[in-house]
């Protein structure tokens, strides 16, 4: 499950600020934002105003459109 953590670039290296659940020699993906940055992800989240992205939509183009669906 993703997970959220603080951390700061020191010498070429993150450094975790708080414990990390990770395995050693682990390999993981990255996806870092600005502290400044992220608050306003998150904010923008927890407003509702994001949920539009979880609704189903309805396919308007088909295989006679001539792009695949």
């Amino acid at each position: 499950m993703p997970e959220a953590i603080d951390a700061v670039f020191e010498k070429g290296a993150f450094k975790p600020l708080t414990e990390v659940a990770a395995r050693e020699h682990g390999r993981y993906k990255i996806v870092f934002y600005p502290s400044e940055e992220f608050r306003f992800l998150m904010m923008a989240q927890e407003s509702g105003s994001l949920d539009f992205l979880k609704e189903e939509v309805e396919e308007i183009y088909t295989l006679q459109d001539g792009e695949e669906v």
